[in-house]
């Protein structure tokens, strides 16, 4: 399948031959989505620019998709604020620490880092400590659910989020021991008024059962995966359901979301993981959610600044707290 990259470019100035090379990556798989192109007055309000290592850097197709001339020089859309990928792992050593919040900031990205152990929660504390664009969820994943759990229990205090928590069976760690390292994780976020990010591949029955067991502030059910039936039964629960780049190219993912409630919606990315028929396969980074957020907009009906508007306010409402007030973003300085 042929992938255009669709932005970013190095951006300089004429007089500035040592500008720092600048990329974004707001890209689409043409054969899969082909009304995504430069030509919506949306899309060119999401040319950003962020201050990337040059080998990062890359040529954009502009011949390819019918511009005449390359665009330089274009400062980011005012009207264009933040966006938050509500799911992604930066803590993961597919990322380089710098150029990645990097990116965040000159982007406008905030990330929800979340975490799979207490080595993972050490690390997604440190980058929230770097940048005040990283939401911190401390967490073990099922996956490590064989291992301890009081170290993380200990770093929630300096969370803003609890994840990513769950179950699935088809890990070997026994369900027993995920059931009773899940609870655990859960009780944490209710007795501190915390979110949860929970994964729930081939659980999603049992783990919407469990739930109201627990006075949880919001549940987030990331990479949703479920049938028609189990989303609406996760939407009369009040959980919020994420939607990440198969939203791209998958129409099951594009009917589940024209079916969730709008208020219960957010994006993600689940980084580092690659995607076949999106991104040229590259690792998923937090500032490819714009283009997951310009897809949901087409599926939806709705223009791409009016869908951003609906994701922050969802995201809002699932953190519990304003990440505007304190984000950095082009031209715009955090407040803390």
């Amino acid at each position: 399948m042929t992938v255009f990259l669709l932005a970013c470019l190095a951006m300089r100035t004429a007089s500035a031959a040592t500008a720092p090379a600048a990329s974004s990556v707001i890209l689409r798989s043409s054969s899969a989505e082909p009304e995504l192109t430069l030509e919506a007055p949306d899309f060119l309000s999401i040319l950003y620019m962020a201050g990337m290592p040059s080998s990062e850097s890359f040529t954009w197709p502009y011949r390819a998709i019918g511009i005449k001339a390359p665009i330089t020089g274009r400062r980011p859309s005012p009207r264009v604020r933040w966006l938050m990928d509500s799911h992604v792992h930066l803590s993961d050593p597919a990322y380089l620490p710098g150029p990645e919040l990097a990116c965040l900031e000159g982007t406008g990205t905030a990330a929800c880092c979340v975490s799979t152990c207490e080595q993972d929660s050490r690390a997604t504390v440190d980058l929230a400590s770097r940048s005040p664009n990283v939401v911190p969820f401390v967490g073990v994943h099922p996956s490590s659910a064989g291992s301890g759990f009081s170290a993380v229990e200990g770093m929630a205090a300096s969370a803003e989020g609890i994840g990513e928590v769950g179950l699935d069976p088809s890990y070997p760690v026994p369900m027993g021991r995920q059931r009773s390292v899940f609870g655990e994780m859960l009780r944490c976020a209710e007795r501190l008024g915390l979110p949860v990010s929970i994964h729930s591949r081939g659980s999603l029955d049992e783990v919407i059962a469990s739930l109201p067991s627990f006075s949880l502030r919001a549940v987030l059910l990331h990479w949703f995966d479920g049938s028609k039936r189990q989303l609406r039964a996760a939407m009369d629960a009040g959980f919020y359901v994420s939607f990440g780049p198969l939203l791209l190219y998958a129409g099951e993912k594009q009917a589940l979301l024209a079916r969730a409630d709008r208020d219960r919606i957010l994006v993600e990315t689940d980084g580092p993981v690659g995607f076949s028929h999106c991104f040229g396969g590259r690792p998923a980074r937090p500032c490819f959610a714009h283009s997951v957020a310009l897809r949901a907009a087409r599926k939806l009906g709705l223009s791409y600044e009016r869908m951003c508007g609906l994701l922050r306010a969802n995201s809002e409402r699932y953190l519990g707290f304003d990440p505007s007030i304190r984000i950095k973003g082009p031209g715009r300085r955090a407040a803390r």
